[in-house]
């Protein structure tokens, strides 16, 4: 549960970067907005769909 909060916070703090850096560049464009929308959407989906989730790990180890 602690990862998929940790990469939901790193993907929500990358859309608002972006967000925040195409208003401050004053981007009024169509092709600029785009732009913004993909390099602030595209990363953040990337890294939900690649993020590895750790392997469980067993507490109890059996003897031989």
């Amino acid at each position: 549960m602690q990862f998929q909060r940790l990469h939901g916070s790193l993907g929500g703090a990358w859309i608002l970067g972006a967000g925040l850096i195409g208003l401050l560049a004053n981007v009024t464009s169509i092709a600029g907005a785009a732009m913004v929308l993909g390099v602030g959407v595209v990363p953040p989906m990337l890294l939900m769909l690649r993020w590895n989730h750790p392997v469980p790990v067993s507490v109890h180890q059996e003897n031989p």
